[in-house]
């Protein structure tokens, strides 16, 4: 188009009782036949706080900024972006990014987030018997609390969701592919590096007992198979080579193993 045809003013961003952001684009000496193309950009401030192998998670992202609320429908408090904190046991303190806060569908206008975490318990056999077989299971007791250290009228309280990658079945599965982040149980041997995923889950409300103030308050017992029998992931990679105590720990990312995603339940004990 001519410049003569290019003169435009575009107002100030005006925000509604929704939420919605309105723009008003005058345009001057236009034609009696004219396009508009807009291109809308993820802002600075939001990409610095989104790491590589999270860039898919980019539409999900910005589809959840938003909504600007939780999934309790709790609206978003404000506009500025924070980091929300990891503290595990033995100060493995880190940096939670955008990525991980919409995991856990923590509020990132919201300063003063933090997820608390370990292992509760150590390793611990149990055997399971009946006519046709004896087993030694293990079972690991594991604790996650949500707490905000800036605001104390939010009761601290146990995560209960994971979020993936649509933010309407981000925990459910679509075709084959499960589209959400999982919560994994592994295990080693005798200090080898040689780390099992032994069971995947997804939250709920009920995955881990409630904030009652009792010393089970946010915890979850886990149970895995026999590492020595055909249930076990770790069978196939000949865990009975290794000798030596076991050790348990947990993680949360998006990779998916062989073995099926359930949804974690406080006393989470397998069949006896």
């Amino acid at each position: 188009e001519p410049d003569e045809y290019q003169d435009y003013t575009l107002s100030a961003p005006s925000v509604q009782s929704d939420g919605s952001i309105d723009y008003t684009l005058t345009l001057n000496n236009a034609s009696n036949r004219i396009a508009v193309t807009s291109r809308a950009e993820i802002a600075d401030d939001v990409a610095a706080l989104i790491n590589e192998k999270g860039a898919k998670y980019i539409p999900a992202i910005m589809n959840w900024l938003a909504s600007g609320v939780t999934g309790d429908g709790i609206p978003f408090r404000g506009s500025t972006l924070t980091n929300a904190v990891y503290r595990g046991s033995g100060n493995q303190n880190s940096t939670i990014d955008l990525v991980g806060m919409y995991w856990l569908d923590l509020d990132p206008t919201q300063p003063g987030w933090e997820l608390w975490g370990g292992n509760k318990t150590g390793v611990t056999p149990v055997v399971r018997e009946s006519e046709n077989f004896i087993r030694t299971n293990l079972q690991v007791k594991v604790w996650l609390m949500i707490t905000n250290v800036v605001d104390s009228t939010i009761p601290a309280y146990p995560p209960y969701r994971l979020q993936g990658l649509n933010n309407e079945k981000s925990d459910e599965y679509t075709g084959d592919a499960w589209s959400s982040v999982n919560f994994k149980i592994l295990m080693e041997k005798n200090f080898s590096e040689r780390w099992f995923t032994m069971r995947q889950f997804k939250f709920d409300r009920n995955s881990f007992h409630p904030a009652d103030g009792t010393a089970d308050a946010f915890t979850a017992l886990i149970e895995v198979a026999d590492p020595n029998t055909k249930a076990s992931p770790a069978y196939v990679d000949q865990w009975w080579n290794d000798d030596g105590p076991v050790l348990s720990k947990w993680n949360i990312d998006s990779a998916i193993s062989p073995i099926g995603v359930s949804t974690l339940k406080e006393n989470d004990v397998l069949k006896r």
